[in-house]
């Protein structure tokens, strides 16, 4: 599921725990459950600043994405044993383009962080 709205979103610019490891910046903020029965909400972003060119930041968002797919339902389980709800921004912060083994190697190291945050 996407995170569209804005207010959400300041949310997590103002009081977001950080994680970083390179090539990406992960922003995540817990919150307890609502109604909506959704573990996370995500947003992708790629900085048109390091990336002019839409063909380049299209494929590193394809690319995050799919690594995001493929272990996200690891992070759908602990978060609904912890009965939290996550919303999460992950930035891309490298100035050039990463394989597809280069961002999923983070990613996971990432998820790794994200369970020892989840248990606190």
């Amino acid at each position: 599921m996407r995170l569209t709205h804005k207010r959400d979103i300041d949310r997590l610019y103002n009081n977001a725990c950080v994680i970083k490891q390179y090539p990406l910046k992960l922003m995540v903020r817990f919150e307890e459950p609502s109604a909506s029965n959704n573990a996370f909400k995500i947003v992708l972003s790629v900085p048109k600043r390091l990336h002019r060119k839409a063909v380049s930041r299209n494929l590193i968002k394809r690319r995050m994405k799919e690594s995001f797919r493929q272990s996200n339902a690891d992070l759908k389980t602990k978060l609904n044993e912890n009965k939290k709800v996550a919303h999460l921004m992950l930035v891309y912060i490298s100035k050039h383009i990463a394989t597809y083994a280069e961002i999923d190697t983070a990613w996971k190291t990432i998820l790794a962080d994200i369970d020892k945050e989840i248990s606190k």
